[in-house]
C-alpha cells in the first residue's frame, strides 16, 4: 500500500472533453508548477490565446493567477477562506454586507427564515496583493450550510463516542475525519503516572461552524 502518488498527470481538454495536451510529473512535487508548462503548450500548439482560466484552490496560486492575468487571459478561481489575509478573512466571515443574488436586495444573514433556503446571497469587494489587483467574491448558501450541518452532527455523534470509549486511533490525517473533534490532556496527581482524558473539542466546532454555505472565488474579471 502506497498512499503517496509516484507519479501524477495534468490533462487539459476541451469542451466536449477531448484531451488536447497533458504534462507528468514526480508525485512529490507540487501540483502547482505542472500548468505553465501545459498552458504554454496549449498557447504555442493551438494558437488560442484568449481564454478564462477557471480552477479549484490546488492550481490557484498567485503565480498561476499572474500567468492567466497577462495578454487576453483572464481567471476566476477558488479562494479558500482560511488563507485569506486576517483583515479580509474576517470580513468574509461577517453576517452583513449581503445582497441577494437574484435581485441585489441587501440582506443580513442572521435573520434569514426558511422562505430564503433556496436563495444565493453574495458579496465582493477588491483584494489587492504585491502582484495583482483582483475581486474577492464570497457567496452563501442555506441549502449548502444546511448540508454541512447535517454532516457535521453526524461526525460529532461519532466523536461522542470515541470520547466516551476513551481511544484515539493515531495518525489520523483526513480533515473530515471525527477524530478532529477529539482533544486530549494529561491529568495527573502528584507522583502520579498521567492519565490520558479525551473531550470534545467544541472550539473546534464552533471554528467550523463560521464557515457553513460559504463560499469563495477571486477573478480579475473586475
Amino acid at each position: 500500500h502506497r498512499p503517496n502518488p509516484i507519479i501524477q498527470m495534468g490533462l487539459f481538454t476541451d469542451g466536449d472533453g477531448i484531451p488536447l495536451a497533458f504534462s507528468l510529473f514526480p508525485g512529490n512535487q507540487n501540483e502547482q508548477k505542472s500548468l505553465k508548462p501545459l498552458e504554454t503548450k496549449i498557447l504555442q500548439q493551438f494558437g488560442c490565446d484568449k481564454f478564462i482560466y477557471c480552477s479549484d484552490a490546488g492550481l490557484a496560486s498567485e503565480d498561476n493567477r499572474v500567468l492567466n492575468h497577462m495578454g487576453q487571459r483572464a481567471f476566476i478561481v477558488t479562494q479558500s477562506i482560511k488563507k485569506l489575509p486576517a483583515e479580509d478573512r474576517a470580513w468574509a466571515l461577517k453576517k452583513t454586507g449581503f445582497k441577494r443574488l437574484s435581485d441585489d436586495k441587501p440582506v443580513d444573514l442572521t435573520k434569514l427564515t426558511d422562505d430564503d433556503k433556496n436563495q444565493l446571497y453574495y458579496k465582493d469587494e477588491p483584494l489587492t496583493t504585491k502582484k495583482l489587483d483582483q475581486k474577492l467574491i464570497i457567496t452563501y448558501s442555506p441549502k449548502y450550510a444546511a448540508y454541512q450541518k447535517a454532516i457535521r452532527a453526524e461526525q460529532i455523534c461519532r466523536a461522542e463516542k470515541m470520547v466516551a470509549n476513551g481511544s484515539l486511533k493515531k495518525q489520523r490525517k483526513n480533515p473530515n475525519d471525527p477524530a478532529r473533534f477529539v482533544n486530549k490532556v494529561a491529568v495527573t496527581n502528584e507522583g502520579e503516572k498521567a492519565k490520558i482524558h479525551y473531550y470534545l473539542d467544541t472550539d473546534k466546532i464552533a471554528e467550523e461552524e463560521m464557515y457553513d454555505g460559504l463560499y469563495a472565488v477571486c477573478t480579475d474579471l473586475l
